[in-house]
């Protein structure tokens, strides 16, 4: 799912808890967002998603230190790319197959297991954006600034070349605004993943992932047709 902002993403969360009998994360109202603190569903932590796309690695990459590795494990600015943009400069000399989104989980997963942590769409984070915040950090478990303007968007996308690819690589935008390159991935409690996946069990599509995402996505899409979620009225249009 791309083109969605940090508001929508959060305000997904929070339906998707419901949805599932959990408790909600985060509380939204009059235009804010606060931390809730139910066992339900949530963006990562700008911490949480470095540790997780790098899955033990101290490299560039997840693959590696060679940027061409990148065409391996996702979708990124390469010669696909060029199908849709001839003119394009500093592209690897790879192909990934995609010159814009792939579907999620066409490439090799990280140490980890997860899929796409390089390339297809940035991700949003939780956190609030400080461009200095890590000089002063906490060393354990950082959560961001306190308030901020922008909030984190990690990874890269199909449109970013290898410099913006790596693990490190950070950024920040205003949080009502939505790209047709990003995204985000949700999280939760161990214990809450084990109750949301009994709850499944008994649905006909459980041993396919992939159909139960396209589930929980039209639910979303209906409950927004219906006017059970909402999001500010003020959000820009995709660049």
């Amino acid at each position: 799912m791309v083109n969605v902002s940090w508001n929508d993403a959060v305000a997904f969360c929070n339906w998707l808890s419901k949805s599932e009998g959990l408790a909600e994360y985060y509380r939204l109202g009059d235009g804010k967002v606060e931390i809730a603190g139910g066992k339900g569903f949530r963006l990562p932590s700008e911490a949480e998603w470095e540790y997780a796309c790098r899955a033990g690695t101290t490299t560039r990459y997840n693959s590696g230190d060679d940027p061409a590795g990148l065409v391996r494990v996702g979708n990124v600015w390469d010669s696909s790319t060029e199908e849709a943009f001839p003119s394009s400069a500093n592209r690897l000399s790879g192909s990934d197959g995609y010159p814009f989104t792939s579907p999620v989980g066409r490439y090799r997963s990280n140490g980890f297991g997860l899929y796409d942590m390089h390339g297809n769409a940035f991700e949003w984070c939780e956190d609030w954006y400080g461009s200095d915040y890590y000089g002063q950090s906490p060393s354990r478990d950082p959560r961001g600034p306190s308030s901020g303007s922008s909030r984190v968007v990690r990874s890269s996308s199909w449109f970013h070349q290898a410099s913006s690819c790596r693990s490190a690589h950070r950024a920040g935008s205003e949080p009502s605004v939505r790209y047709n390159n990003g995204g985000f991935r949700v999280l939760c409690r161990l214990e809450s993943i084990r109750q949301s996946l009994n709850a499944w069990k008994g649905h006909a599509d459980f041993a396919n992932s992939s159909e139960i995402q396209r589930s929980i996505l039209k639910r979303f899409r209906l409950s927004r047709a219906n006017g059970q979620h909402s999001t500010e009225n003020n959000q820009k249009p995709a660049p």
